[in-house]
């Protein structure tokens, strides 16, 4: 198949490529906002240098990167600056415990996890049964 053996082929020379260049270089910035009394910490980062990410670009989704600057009329935000909210929104939500386990993925991650014998399990999984 043509489509795969090119993709490969794409995969390994960007490989190559990338290991070539230099890093990627990132100043992470950060800002707390209090609103009311309760703090807000602001995350983003700005990259000096994209290095290898110009060969691997699909990298950069795995790095985390929040690129998005947070500014203030154009400027960028500094120590003491007030800034307006225009919005904001709460969301409640609730979790939900995990499915029990059925018998034969309990008995495999005893396995995997080295808990028991084989003649021991039956007894392990009487005792987690649920009465």
């Amino acid at each position: 198949d043509k489509g795969r053996e090119w993709k490969v082929y794409d995969y390994v020379t960007r490989h190559f490529i990338a290991s070539l260049m230099d890093d990627v270089s990132y100043v992470e910035r950060r800002a707390t906002i209090n609103v009311g009394g309760f703090d807000f910490d602001l995350v983003w980062h700005e990259v000096t240098e994209r290095g290898f990410l110009f060969a691997l670009p699909f990298r950069q989704k795995n790095m985390n990167l929040n690129e998005r600057e947070i500014t203030i009329r154009g400027r960028p935000i500094l120590r003491g600056d007030k800034v307006t909210i225009r919005d904001f929104a709460t969301k409640a939500q609730q979790t939900k415990p995990p499915d029990f386990l059925q018998e034969g993925e309990l008995i495999g991650l005893m396995d995997e996890h080295g808990i028991g014998t084989d003649a021991s399990i039956p007894t392990h999984i009487k005792n987690a049964s649920i009465p």
